[in-house]
């Protein structure tokens, strides 16, 4: 049995590992292209810290953390399926597959081993891409509840360093040296990312971790510094999101700024003892309904003051009624091509090549579609009903812990107060990814696997209560 001083210092080594390599994260992995060249530096540290925290795991923490295990096994599992070599006459039988069993029969190839992907290359890139949000996961595995809450503050400060290159991607547009990637929105707020829709997201889930952050139970001299820290950073957020021209952000944006209103802390009242209800509980059911009318009211004022002041930027975009949005042709196009590859889909990481066979010919533009902006369309089209079955069963494991964690509203303790905003952070992640791909960049990946395990919390929280 470990001393408590071995303990403490291997919790800390754990700790600062982690936080570097998250670090190193939002320093060269804000892409989610496959031909990234910090790619080789990722994904190796990645696959060898993964099995630096497999092979010291202990029975007592797979049990704490389960629902990780069990996850992160039906998902290697699941690609592992899609990159393993099929005799040709398995693979020629199944669906979608015909179009290259008839270049088969006129090359004249033979018999050709393949894996169930119609794209090994990208289904190879699929597959180590996933070490990364599980290196993230292990080395939350080995933190203790302390541990965990203090990868917060990591998350939140380089949100800050993203926020203060967006500023200065405002100020200067025209230095390139601002813009870390070759293929970016030049020219955009896109901070420590490649794409300003990924940077915009990214800003609007950290406002409520900021929001529980800041207001936590213990007073002390640092607590109005933290407090004035969350709300500038939050008012340069708002700025920085409605400049960037993302639509998502500004939309995910509101409805984080609602959340977070939550997130503040109220009065405390004792309950009242007759079956009468007090003028305290009259105005709590006020101060509910006024933070629920506001998911309608902050949206709505946005776009009114965005189409006043003729904003150009992601609340002007909102208010267009030009039909240049490509997204819902191919949402329309994905949504048809579902059906030719199920029951197992077109094979993981194949959207590009799946696209390109089946996009019809009026559809067709100079640039290729290199993914479907809907990642729960694409996860249906490429990893079929398996991958839509994985799929429900996260978004139910997050509705059970978001109800246990909301549950009792009146918990105000440091787990509870995260559990209730990493609940909200990883709903903008999940809602954004209807229009875009965000947790295919390798540091929101992690990001999302950090926010999960803060979810987690309220799970462990009942059972201990229980």
């Amino acid at each position: 049995m470990r001393s408590p001083q071995a303990t403490t210092k291997r919790q800390t080594r754990d700790f600062r590992v982690l936080a570097g390599f998250v670090s190193l994260l939002f320093l060269c992995g804000g892409g989610a292209r496959a031909d990234l060249a910090s790619l080789v530096i990722i994904r190796p540290v990645a696959v060898l810290l993964a099995a630096w925290w497999a092979i010291r795991l202990t029975r007592e923490q797979i049990a704490a953390d389960r629902w990780f295990f069990a996850f992160s096994g039906a998902t290697f599992a699941l690609a592992l399926l899609h990159i393993v070599p099929l005799p040709p006459v398995v693979w020629h039988a199944l669906p979608g597959h015909d179009l290259i069993q008839r270049i088969d029969s006129v090359t004249a190839l033979g018999s050709v081993w393949r894996p169930l992907t119609i794209a090994p290359d990208a289904a190879h890139n699929a597959f180590w891409s996933l070490f990364v949000p599980l290196a993230a996961g292990l080395g939350m595995v080995h933190l203790d509840s302390v541990g965990r809450r203090a990868m917060v503050p990591v998350v939140l400060a380089l949100a800050g360093v993203s926020l203060l290159l967006s500023l200065l991607q405002m100020l200067a547009p025209s230095a390139s040296m601002l813009w870390f990637y070759r293929i970016s929105n030049t020219g955009s707020p896109v901070g420590v990312f490649a794409n300003r829709n990924h940077n915009a997201v990214f800003l609007a889930a950290m406002i409520p971790l900021a929001a529980a952050w800041a207001t936590g139970l213990r007073e002390g001299r640092l607590t109005a510094l933290k407090r004035a820290l969350a709300v500038a950073a939050t008012l340069l957020a708002v700025v920085v999101v409605l400049v960037s021209g993302s639509r998502a952000g500004v939309i995910m944006l509101a409805a984080a700024l609602v959340g977070a209103a939550f997130m503040l802390p109220w009065p405390s009242r004792p309950q009242p003892t007759g079956g009468r209800r007090s003028g305290l509980d009259r105005f709590g059911g006020i101060r509910t309904a006024a933070l629920a009318a506001a998911v309608i009211v902050v949206p709505l004022a946005l776009l009114f003051v965005g189409s006043r002041l003729g904003d150009t930027g992601a609340v002007g975009r909102l208010t267009e009624s030009g039909t240049g949005d490509f997204r819902p042709e191919v949402w329309r196009t994905t949504v048809s091509l579902i059906p030719h590859y199920l029951p197992f889909g077109s094979g993981i990481g194949s959207f590009v090549e799946t696209y390109l066979v089946g996009e019809p010919p009026r559809q067709m533009m100079e640039k290729y579609i290199n993914h479907a902006h809907n990642d729960f369309l694409e996860l249906a089209l490429t990893l079929g009903i398996p991958g839509i079955l994985l799929v429900l069963a996260f978004l139910m494991f997050v509705a059970r812990r978001t109800w246990v964690a909301w549950r009792d509203f009146g918990g105000h303790g440091q787990g509870a107060r995260l559990a209730r905003s990493a609940s909200l952070a990883l709903a903008v992640l999940i809602a954004a990814s209807a229009v875009d791909y965000p947790l295919r960049v390798p540091s929101l990946s992690a990001s999302a696997m950090l926010i999960a395990f803060w979810l987690s919390r309220s799970g462990n929280a009942d059972r201990a209560r229980r």
